[in-house]
Order: structure tokens, then sequence, then C-alpha cells
């Protein structure tokens, strides 16, 4: 349960950067050190979510995370 609550709180954490780089509020470089521990976190700790449904929208924000890192 904690496991899950730390992913969600990193998911919604990684959502806002996302929002923050898109209007230009702030930079790749700040994305980049706010969002690398979480992105990694989640990567290992992707299998503790069941619902596929919110995998698969965790999956997308990561993939919106990689488009603006690399």
């Amino acid at each position: 349960m904690e496991t899950y609550l730390l992913v969600s709180c990193s998911v919604d954490i990684l959502q806002l950067l996302i929002k923050q780089y898109e209007l230009r509020k702030i930079d790749r470089q700040c994305f980049y050190n706010n969002a690398r521990l979480k992105l990694q976190f989640i990567y290992e700790n992707l299998d503790c979510i069941e619902s596929q449904q919110e995998r698969k929208k965790i999956r997308e924000i990561i993939n919106k995370c990689n488009f603006i890192l690399f």
C-alpha cells in the first residue's frame, strides 16, 4: 500500500513537471533534475499497480517524460 501511494504521488509530480515544462516555466535541465529519480522509482515499482488501466495511464506519462528527456 505504501509503495502504491508513493508511485501515485510520483506520477502526480511528473504530471506537474510536464505541465510546467510545456508552459515553459521550467527548462529541460530542471525537468531532468526533478524527474530522473521519480521515473526510476516508478519503473522499479510499476508492478505494484494492479489496475491495467492505471498502468496504461502511467506508461503514457512515462512516454511523455521520455519524449522531453530524449
